[in-house]
């Protein structure tokens, strides 16, 4: 069932990307929307730049925090009693259904934060910012990495993809221009070597879920 919803996710969420790029009229079609005002844009670029990492962090440790309480709650408690075991959950009277679609809601509602923050940073969107390869794949294989049902493992694979993602790019521009072209698919292949690497020797995750009881992780 969750592969039907993992397909029918990404089949909505293209559509919603063809539709932006297509409907000028409401998105401004190829060209995106441009002027987006930034956060402490007056300010000198360092500076700006400073500032703005320092809101997303701020931004980032009070979302940890309320994710964290919410997973040690009675309301996280149940989801992963969901998730564990639907059955079991349905037997005790949990309204399985109503259940996933809050947890939806609350995962839609960070995305739709970091999204936030995305597209102030950038001042534009454009069909190309939410290209699959970067909006929903990188993504996953960020959560595989750093490892799922842990929210420190998330936040560790998205700082370890996203590193490796700049560094080689900033790298692949120094190249001449017939090579870097060639070059640019190599950080593809350096994300793919990784994600393979991690499923081979640690398939849990950089740092996998800590199940209730069990000492922490070393």
């Amino acid at each position: 069932r969750s592969d039907y919803l993992a397909i029918a996710t990404i089949g909505i969420a293209e559509i919603i990307r063809l539709v932006i790029r297509t409907e000028d009229w409401l998105t401004g079609g190829v060209r995106g929307v441009n002027g987006i005002p930034r956060p402490f844009g007056d300010l000198d670029y360092m500076p700006s730049q400073l500032a703005y990492l320092g809101l997303v962090l701020v931004l980032l440790l009070t979302a940890y925090l309320l994710v964290e309480r919410q997973v040690k709650a009675p309301w996280g408690r149940m989801m992963r009693a969901i998730r564990d075991n639907e059955l079991a959950a349905a037997a005790m009277g949990k309204r399985i259904e109503a259940r996933r679609l809050q947890a939806f809601v609350f995962g839609s509602a960070l995305m739709g934060l970091a999204g936030a923050l995305f597209v102030h940073f950038n001042r534009s969107v454009t069909p190309e910012a939410i290209d699959p390869m970067i909006a929903t794949f990188l993504i996953w294989i960020m959560l595989i990495l750093g490892g799922s049902g842990n929210n420190r493992g998330a936040i560790l694979g998205a700082a370890v993809i996203w590193i490796i993602w700049s560094v080689s790019e900033l790298l692949t521009d120094r190249l001449p221009t017939e090579i870097a072209v060639q070059a640019k698919y190599a950080r593809v292949f350096i994300i793919g070597l990784t994600l393979q690497l991690v499923l081979r020797f640690r398939p849990e995750g950089i740092l996998p879920e800590r199940q209730a009881g069990s000492p922490p992780h070393r």
